[in-house]
């Protein structure tokens, strides 16, 4: 015979439990972008351009790309804009997006 009491409780906690799920994923993607961002500042001070591509990363500056939490698929990097997209979302439904700023001697889209 169930636990209504029981029952009644984890249905009044599954919003909170929701709420908890969202934040985690949103500082994991903070987390992983974060790696990202400063293995390709390190990428380019060490070869003087911004990698083409975030597996020009591996190995030499991280043993695997960090993955986008929300999609467990790579984040989708603009070397052009120096910019990192995931596919989700935060509290008012915006894009997460995270700039890798270039140096302010390397003009945005300029490869080397």
């Amino acid at each position: 015979k169930p636990n209504l009491n029981g029952l009644k409780i984890v249905c009044l906690r599954a919003p909170a439990f929701d709420s908890l799920r969202a934040h985690s994923l949103r500082t994991q993607a903070a987390l992983n972008a974060t790696r990202i961002i400063l293995a390709a500042h390190q990428y380019q001070h060490l070869h003087d351009a911004m990698p083409a591509q975030l597996e020009g990363l591996v190995p030499e500056l991280l043993p695997i790309i960090p993955l986008d939490p929300y999609s467990r698929q790579a984040f989708v990097y603009d070397p052009h804009s120096g910019i990192l997209h995931s596919s989700g979302h935060d509290r008012e439904g915006q894009a997460l997006i995270y700039a890798i700023e270039l140096p302010s001697d390397t003009p945005q889209g300029e490869q080397h």
